[in-house]
């Protein structure tokens, strides 16, 4: 017990050090400057900016600039300035490995608890997000936290363990609005599978417990807007609202019941009505895209040929291995403890599946929160290394992988596994999360100080400060209108030809510069750090 805590330690320390150098290493990412904009809105002014996601983890980052923690570092660089926030992340993800340990111990004993938090530090996926601003990594701990909280409230079903539960399911539904689906369908499969296949206590009809809980979820929520009302319908109407449809309907049709129900919405301030306001938005972007992909151009089998493609290229083989391993394994296992094997695959399905019907993106940062959980089925391979030759590949298959996350450094964000091919051929799989988030700025800066380039011109995908990385330009970065930010910027000697041109990966999708022939894939010279093309 006391060696697994001291390599738990260990790994804990890796992974700081890790996600620190990493974060030195990289400039804000292009939702990193609207999450610093959203928690120094909400921590000053206690008005929430974004209209898509819940505010908890945008709080929890901007604490340190709200505690002056900031006027510590004496740096003008912006990824040294952000620091601060970013440490709470990484502390987040330390949270997260403990935890992980705690829990595969409860179920599966030490030796799969130890290899399930080396995948969990050594993931590549992890590593990216552990260090950003952003809500991806919050979502994935709380979302494991409330799992874990499910778990004991299943077992035992006291005031304090439902008490627990709503306070973990509060806070991680206070992180996206996908967790809150995660979880509903994780935690129906659980209860199912428990009442005919005996995996956990029945919870019967001890509804008190789940109104406890409830109860405590809705304060936990509540809490994270610092108790404030809000109506759930602004009172700004144009064209291209949905309400507004909905308000024309009702007036043409002298809808009397629609309108009162439509004037409370929208001027009535009720507990927790921003976090409503949220959910709605959500769905009402959810069904438009959902009609999007049905009913327009694309169909459902590409979307999920994409999500397929992605996890299948973003997952390290190493860890697909052990995960196909556990999963063969524990059908020949005599041991009583295999039935776990199957709760820690709920989670798994109902993340994938929820992101299929949702029709959520090809990011992998979207489906963050299984992650986890298969670095935990894949460590149950662990328990069957019964032979010599199976602890000798087993050894082999840990070393690839740490050492294919560790070649990555500092960029953990571009990662691909070897069937992506090439590293330097990555943009022809994937765009903006996935490969290029508008991290690359010091690569740049290198990149210009090692070519000594007088004047380039730079289309960069993302909103973080050119300059303050000494990059001079003949206009300002940072804004966030689509136009701005493909538009090519002269860095260096205006007056002077360009000697090459940047585009950063994303750009060059979404700015459509991969048709113009002057930027063809023929003509690109070199890539800078996985995500900026050299023309």
């Amino acid at each position: 017990m006391s060696h697994s805590r001291f390599f738990v330690g260990a790994m804990i320390l890796c992974f700081v050090f890790l996600s620190i150098g990493s974060a030195l290493g990289e400039s804000l990412t292009y939702d990193e400057v609207f999450s610093r904009e959203e928690a120094s809105s909400l921590l000053v002014y206690g008005r929430p900016l974004d209209p898509y996601n819940p505010p908890l983890i945008r709080i929890l980052t901007g604490m340190p600039v709200a505690l002056g923690l900031r006027t510590f570092i004496d740096s003008s660089l912006p990824n040294m300035r952000v620091l601060p926030a970013r440490l709470v992340s990484i502390f987040l993800g330390v949270v997260l490995v403990s935890f992980i340990y705690r829990l595969t111990f409860t179920y599966f004993g030490s030796l799969v608890a130890v290899v399930s938090v080396f995948l969990t530090v050594f993931d590549p996926n992890i590593l990216s997000y552990a260090h950003y601003t952003t809500s991806d990594l919050g979502a994935t701990v709380f979302f494991f936290l409330s799992f874990m909280a499910f778990l004991r409230w299943m077992r035992m079903r006291t005031t304090t363990s439902s008490v627990v539960l709503g306070l973990a399911t509060g806070f991680a539904f206070a992180t996206k609005i996908t967790v809150v689906l995660y979880f509903i369908v994780t935690a129906a499969w659980l209860l199912a599978a428990s009442k005919r296949q005996r995996l956990l206590p029945w919870i019967g009809r001890q509804r008190q417990w789940m109104f406890i809980s409830f109860f405590v979820c809705l304060v936990a929520i509540w809490s994270t807007y610092f108790f404030q009302t809000d109506v759930i319908i602004s009172s700004e109407y144009h064209p291209g609202r949905i309400s507004y449809s909905v308000f024309s309907y009702a007036n043409r049709t002298h809808n009397k019941p629609l309108l009162f129900f439509l004037d409370v919405l929208t001027h009535q301030p009720v507990p927790l009505g921003r976090y409503m306001a949220t959910v709605k938005n959500n769905v009402i972007r959810s069904t438009r895209e959902a009609n999007t992909y049905i009913f327009g151009v694309h169909s459902l089998g590409p979307r999920w040929d994409f999500l397929a493609r992605m996890l299948l290229f973003k997952t390290p083989l190493p860890l697909m291995i052990l995960l196909a391993a556990g999963i063969l394994l524990r059908g020949k296992s005599e041991n009583p403890k295999k039935k776990n094997f199957f709760v820690f695959a709920l989670p798994v399905g109902a993340i994938l599946l929820v992101s299929w019907v949702c029709r959520l993106g090809p990011m992998i940062r979207y489906v963050l929160p299984m992650y986890p959980f298969i670095h935990i089925l894949a460590a149950t391979s662990a328990g069957h290394l019964d032979r010599t030759w199976k602890r000798v590949l087993f050894g082999i298959l840990l070393l690839w992988y740490a050492v294919g996350t560790l070649s990555q450094y500092p960029h953990f964000i571009s990662y691909a596994n070897e069937l992506a091919g090439a590293r330097a051929g990555r943009y022809r799989l994937f765009s903006d999360s996935n490969i290029d988030w508008g991290q690359a700025v010091p690569d740049v800066v290198r990149f210009v100080k090692e070519a000594r380039l007088v004047s380039l011109q730079f289309s960069y995908f993302g909103r973080d400060d050119v300059a303050g990385y000494r990059l001079v330009s003949s206009q300002p970065f940072g804004s966030y209108k689509f136009d701005d930010i493909c538009a090519f910027k002269t860095i260096g000697d205006s007056s002077r030809e360009p000697e090459a041109v940047l585009i950063s990966v994303s750009n060059w999708y979404y700015c459509g510069y991969y048709q113009s022939p002057r930027f063809y894939e023929k003509n690109i010279q070199t890539v800078i750090g996985d995500s900026v093309l050299v023309f």
